[in-house]
């Protein structure tokens, strides 16, 4: 049994992969939303699609980075993972030459074989170029320019794209490196830039900042009828499941994908659930049911704000995305679960 069907979020994968294909583009993409909406599996489809056309997907994962040196660390695995995988994708592409091509297939020719070649003996070094320049970044702030500049000179034979999955967590734990890579995208509108560059982040705070036109801001939002999409259609919940987990999470994808996950290795709905609500019991040490944002969300489901006070016991959850901003400028618990800790129940 695969991952989860990914059906929910085709709109925005629809207007991410228009952009990818848009070279040279000035825009900058950045793709937010609630805590387990499933914005870093949207990104990661994306990010897949367009490896499957040839093209060279830079991925960098800070999903679970929570120090500069884990940020590092992991860009710099995040790096090799990604040459690898395009490494891999090139040879395969010569195995077997001489066997008879499926119908349709293109026959490679000599000189697409030394074309392949060529670039497969020419990746680590772009590699070395890459990592270099993520060390360097820690310490001077144009290490990002070379960063990008590296991939815009490896533009003609690879097609780089740059996917950075964790935003926030790159906001909090290595902010000259996100505001170096901030400074870069605000820029792309002023010379010819060929390297599409998305985002994905928890912080909705983001939402409300005044951006340049060639940010796109995109939301990954609930699912609008999970019972016709993993019930009807692809059949991966019964409808006891599903009901189940509409009464204790909501309608979020990630949370859905979360408790698919558990259910494929065995685990019955209500072990399944049960892991998603412990995985949340720390909002409960932010003893939000006393404040006047804990009484209104308990009492309305949301809290009207004007502007976030950092002070505010409650704005670590908005930089993580467990409140998120609508589009009403309400501050909305991102599940059911997070509400119920916020009203100091026991979900």
């Amino acid at each position: 049994m695969g991952p989860l069907p990914f059906i929910y979020n085709a709109g925005v994968i629809k207007l991410l992969g228009q952009y990818l294909e848009t070279q040279p583009s000035r825009h900058t993409f950045f793709i937010y939303g609630p805590y387990q909406s499933g914005k870093t599996r949207t990104l990661l489809h994306v990010s897949e699609l367009y490896g499957q056309k040839g093209f060279l997907p830079i991925n960098l994962d800070f999903s679970d980075a929570k120090s500069i040196e884990e940020i590092i660390g992991f860009g710099k695995l995040s790096i090799m993972r990604s040459i690898s995988d395009h490494t891999n994708y090139l040879k395969n592409l010569t195995v077997n030459v001489t066997v008879k091509p499926k119908k349709n297939a293109k026959i490679l020719t000599p000189e697409d074989l030394q074309l392949i070649q060529r670039k497969i003996a020419s990746l680590p070094l772009l590699q070395e170029k890459l990592l270099a320049e993520l060390d360097r970044s820690k310490t001077e702030s144009d290490g990002l320019k070379d960063f990008f500049g590296h991939l815009e000179d490896a533009f003609d034979d690879f097609r780089p794209a740059v996917f950075i999955a964790g935003g926030q967590n790159l906001q909090q734990h290595c902010l000259p490196l996100y505001n170096a890579i901030l400074s870069h995208a605000a820029h792309k509108d002023q010379y010819m830039d060929r390297i599409p560059l998305i985002i994905e982040t928890s912080n909705a705070i983001l939402k409300m900042k005044v951006w340049p036109p060639h940010f796109r801001l995109v939301e990954v939002s609930k699912v609008t009828d999970p019972y016709k999409y993993f019930v009807k259609d692809v059949h991966c919940f019964t409808r006891r499941e599903m009901k189940r987990i509409m009464v204790v999470v909501g309608p979020h994808g990630g949370e859905i994908e979360s408790v698919f996950e558990q259910l494929k290795i065995g685990y019955e709905i209500e072990h399944a659930l049960k892991e998603r609500v412990d995985n949340l019991k720390f909002i409960r040490d932010y003893q939000l049911y006393g404040t006047r944002f804990g009484q209104e969300v308990c009492k309305t489901g949301r809290k009207y704000f004007e502007q976030i006070n950092s002070t505010e016991p409650f704005a670590p959850l908005v930089v993580n995305g467990y409140v998120y901003i609508d589009k009403f400028n309400n501050l909305v618990p991102a599940n059911k679960i997070v509400q119920k800790y916020i009203c100091k129940a026991n979900p």
